[in-house]
C-alpha cells in the first residue's frame, strides 16, 4: 500500500518556521497494520512524503507514530506507548531530532499526523547559563514513559514493564552542545507531555560559579496538546529595587530605597523634575545600595503630585520607584516660587537677578533679537495680557495668551533695538493661576544693553622703515581721547565723538638693526582703554613690505582647491579691508595685488595637499579688480581664468610679507 505522510501546524515537530512544523530528512516513523510493526524513512524532508510497505491484506487500520527510536515503545491498534526522555539539549530556535511524539490513525492511506506533545518556549539574556530545569511544583509527571490514544490523541502515564516507574516530574534542559552557555537572545524550546499543573511550575537557572537561580510561576497553567506556552525571558542581569511605592509628606523629606543587581552591573538613577536623587550612579556588588531622594514641598493646596526615580543598567530590564505625595491641604498664601520656573532663553540672551517674584532677561543692544522662554510649570496655567506689554515688546501672536509654552518652541519675545548709549528696560507682567485659583504676577524685565561702539579692526600694525605713517580706523560713538604713549610721533586728530581714521605720522627708521615700536592709547570714560601698537621696520631687515596696511580675507573658497570654468567669473572671493593708505583703483593692480597674491605652479608637496594632479600653469590664472569700496580702504576681487585647462596655487601674503593662506584652483 501507498501512504502520504501529512504534519499538523502550529506545532511541535523537527524544527520550526514561524511555528509551522517541518518534516526534517531521515526522521523514521513506524506504522503498526493490525499484525506488527515496520518502519520507514523520509530521506528528502519534504513537509509531506509517500511510502510504500507491504501489509497483510487483511488489514484494514493503521496507526503510525513518530519518532520510531526502539526506545521502549510499543503499538497497538489504536493506541501507542513511548518514552520522552527527561534529558534533553537545546537547539537553536528549534527541537532536537527523535523528541516530540506524533501519531496518526487512519482506514485509509492518508496519515495525519497529529502532536501528542507541548512546548515550552523561553529566552535567557545573559550568557552565564547552562542548565534549565523545568518541572511542576506538585510533581506532576511530565516526561518518561507515556501512553496515547491514536484516535482521540489522549495522553495518560503509564508504566510499560511490570515493576518499573520510568516517569519524571522534571526535564533537564541542558544548553547547546556545541556552546558553553545559552545564548542571549535566543528562543528554546522544551519538550513536555500536555496536562495541568495545577500549582505552577519551578524553573531553576543553573550556571557560572555555582549559580543557582530558582523562579516560579505560581498560577495553574495547563500545558495543551500542540501548542507553544512562551514564559518569555526567564533571566536578565538581575536589577532590583526594594520598593515600587514610597510616600513623601506634602511638606518635603527625603525618602530612601536600595537597588542590588548581578556584580559588577553598571546602573544610573534619574528621577522626575524637581527631586534630588543621589547617588545617581554606581556599580553593583550583591550588596544592597541605598538611593536618597528628596522630595520638594508641595505647594499645591487641592492636588498631590506623583514622583518618578527610574533605575535602569545595560543588559537588565529598568526598574521604577513610584513617590506619591499629598496636597498641601487648606490654602496658606500661594508662593509662585515653589511650583514655578523659567526655562532657559536663546539668541545670546542670559538670565540674571532671578528671585521668587522677578528675573532679568539681557539683551544684547543692536540686532532684532527674538529669545525664546520654555518654562516648566507645575499645577500652573501662565498667560501674558497683549494690553500690558510695554511698547517696544511683543510676542509671538499664537502664544500671547498661551499656558505652558513647554514645547519645543519655547515662548518667542522680540525687543526693539536699542540705538541709544544707555539701556533701555521693559517690565513684562506673567500672570500665574493655581489650580485651587490662587493668581501671582510674576515679572520680567528685558534689558536691552546700550548701544555702545568703541573699536578698532586691530590692535598691532606693521609698517617699513621707509614707511612715515600709519592709519587706526576708529569706531566710535562715544567721546574719545588719543594720545601716543611710546615713541615720538604725531596724530592727525587726538580727540572726537564719532567714527575717525586717525593718522599717526613718524620718521622714516634708518636704523639698519632696530625696530621702532609706536603705541597709541584711545579712551573712553567708563570704557577699557584701545592699545594700537604700531611696529616700524628696521631698515636693514629685508623683510617684504608693502606700501600699505590691509587685512586679508577670503569668503568663498571651503575645500582644498576649487574647479571652474574657465571662461566664468565665480564671484568675489578674495577681500581686502581697512586698507592704509586708502587706494585707488588704478593703484590696485600695479602696487597692491603683484604683493598680495603670488601665482605659482604646483610641485609634488602640492599635488599631494590639493589632490589635484592635471597640468601645472600659473599664466592663465589672474585677480581681477571687482570694486574699489568706503573710499579705497576696501578692495574686492575676482579670479579670472584662462583659456587653458590645468591646475595653479594661489599665495596670498599679508600686509608685512607673511603668508595669510594657500589655496589651489583647477581649470577645466
Amino acid at each position: 500500500m501507498s501512504f502520504t505522510a501529512s504534519l499538523e501546524s502550529p506545532a511541535t515537530k523537527t524544527s520550526l518556521d514561524n511555528k509551522t512544523v517541518r518534516w526534517s530528512a531521515n526522521d523514521v516513523i513506524s506504522i503498526y497494520d493490525g499484525t506488527g510493526s515496520q518502519t520507514v524513512t523520509n530521506t528528502g524532508g519534504d513537509d509531506n512524503f509517500t511510502f510504500s510497505v507491504d501489509v497483510p491484506s487483511e488489514s484494514k487500520t493503521f496507526t503510525a507514530f513518530y519518532p520510531y527510536n526502539g526506545d521502549l515503545y510499543h503499538a497497538e491498534t489504536g493506541m501507542i506507548q513511548w518514552y520522552l526522555n527527561p534529558n534533553q539539549t537545546a537547539v537553536q530556535d528549534g527541537f532536537a531530532n527523535n523528541l516530540a511524539p506524533m501519531v496518526a490513525y487512519t482506514t485509509s492511506t492518508s496519515l495525519e499526523f497529529k502532536n501528542l506533545a507541548a512546548l515550552v518556549s523561553f529566552q535567557l539574556e545573559s550568557d552565564d547559563i547552562s542548565m534549565v530545569i523545568f518541572e511542576g511544583r506538585n510533581g506532576e509527571k511530565i516526561s518518561g514513559r507515556f501512553k496515547a490514544n491514536a484516535q482521540t490523541y489522549a495522553v495518560s502515564f503509564t508504566d510499560l514493564y511490570q515493576d518499573r516507574t520510568d516517569a519524571q516530574h522534571y526535564v533537564n534542559f541542558a544548553k547547546p552542545a556545541d556552546r558553553s552557555y545559552f545564548k542571549s537572545g535566543e528562543t528554546y524550546y522544551i519538550v513536555v507531555m500536555p496536562q495541568t499543573l495545577a500549582n505552577g511550575f519551578k524553573i531553576t537557572l543553573q550556571g557560572e560559579g555555582g549559580k543557582n537561580i530558582v523562579k516560579y510561576g505560581t498560577k495553574a497553567v495547563t500545558l495543551k496538546r500542540n501548542t507553544i506556552l512562551n514564559l518569555g525571558t526567564l533571566y536578565e542581569k538581575i536589577l532590583n529595587v526594594n520598593e515600587d511605592t514610597l510616600y513623601a509628606a506634602a511638606a518635603g523629606e527625603t525618602v530612601e530605597f536600595t537597588v542590588t543587581g548581578t556584580s559588577g552591573l553598571e546602573w544610573s538613577a534619574v528621577g522626575s523634575a524637581g527631586l534630588t536623587v543621589s547617588p545617581t550612579s554606581g556599580t553593583a556588588d550583591g550588596s544592597a545600595q541605598t538611593i536618597s531622594v528628596t522630595v520638594p514641598a508641595n505647594e499645591d493646596t487641592e492636588n498631590g503630585k506623583e514622583y518618578t526615580v527610574t533605575v535602569s543598567a545595560t543588559g537588565a530590564n529598568s526598574k521604577t520607584v513610584t513617590i506619591i505625595q499629598p496636597a498641601k491641604g487648606a490654602a496658606p498664601a500661594w508662593p509662585a516660587s515653589s511650583s514655578f520656573n523659567h526655562g532657559t532663553v536663546t539668541s545670546g540672551c542670559t538670565i540674571s537677578g532671578d528671585t521668587d517674584d522677578e528675573f532679568t532677561v539681557n539683551v544684547p543692544a543692536t540686532g532684532y533679537y527674538p529669545f525664546h522662554m520654555y518654562f516648566s510649570l507645575t499645577n500652573v496655567t501662565l498667560s501674558i495680557d497683549p494690553a500690558h506689554l510695554p511698547s517696544g515688546v511683543s510676542v509671538d501672536g499664537s502664544l500671547t495668551n498661551g499656558t505652558g509654552w513647554t514645547d519645543g518652541s519655547g515662548c518667542p519675545f522680540w525687543v526693539t533695538e536699542n540705538a541709544s548709549l544707555s539701556p533701555v528696560q521693559y517690565d513684562v507682567p506673567l500672570t500665574m493661576t493655581a489650580n485651587n485659583g490662587a493668581v501671582k504676577t510674576y515679572t520680567m524685565h528685558i534689558i536691552r544693553a546700550g548701544n555702545v561702539q568703541f573699536s578698532v579692526p586691530s590692535t598691532s600694525l606693521n609698517v617699513a622703515a621707509s614707511a612715515t605713517s600709519a592709519t587706526i580706523a576708529l569706531t566710535a560713538n562715544v567721546d574719545w581721547t588719543a594720545s601716543v604713549t611710546s615713541g615720538t610721533a604725531t596724530l592727525s586728530a587726538s580727540s572726537g565723538n564719532s567714527n575717525q581714521n586717525i593718522v599717526v605720522s613718524f620718521d622714516e627708521n634708518t636704523d639698519p638693526d632696530n625696530a621702532n615700536i609706536y603705541t597709541v592709547t584711545l579712551s573712553s570714560a567708563g570704557l577699557s582703554d584701545i592699545v594700537v601698537t604700531i611696529t616700524q621696520a628696521s631698515a636693514s631687515s629685508g623683510a617684504p613690505t608693502c606700501a600699505y596696511d590691509y587685512n586679508f580675507s577670503w569668503d568663498a573658497i571651503a575645500t582644498p582647491f576649487q574647479a571652474f570654468n574657465p571662461n566664468y567669473n565665480e564671484g568675489h572671493w578674495f577681500t581686502i579691508s581697512n586698507v592704509s593708505p586708502a587706494i585707488t583703483a588704478d593703484k590696485v593692480m600695479s602696487e597692491l595685488v603683484p604683493f598680495a597674491f603670488e601665482f605659482s605652479e604646483l610641485d609634488a608637496a602640492d599635488k599631494t595637499a590639493s589632490g589635484l594632479s592635471g597640468t601645472n600653469f600659473a599664466s592663465e590664472v589672474s585677480v581681477t579688480v571687482l570694486t574699489v569700496i568706503d573710499g579705497g580702504a576696501t578692495v574686492q576681487f575676482q579670479i579670472k581664468a584662462g583659456s587653458v585647462s590645468g591646475d595653479a596655487k594661489i599665495v596670498m601674503k599679508n600686509s608685512d610679507g607673511s603668508v595669510y593662506g594657500t589655496k589651489y584652483v583647477h581649470i577645466n
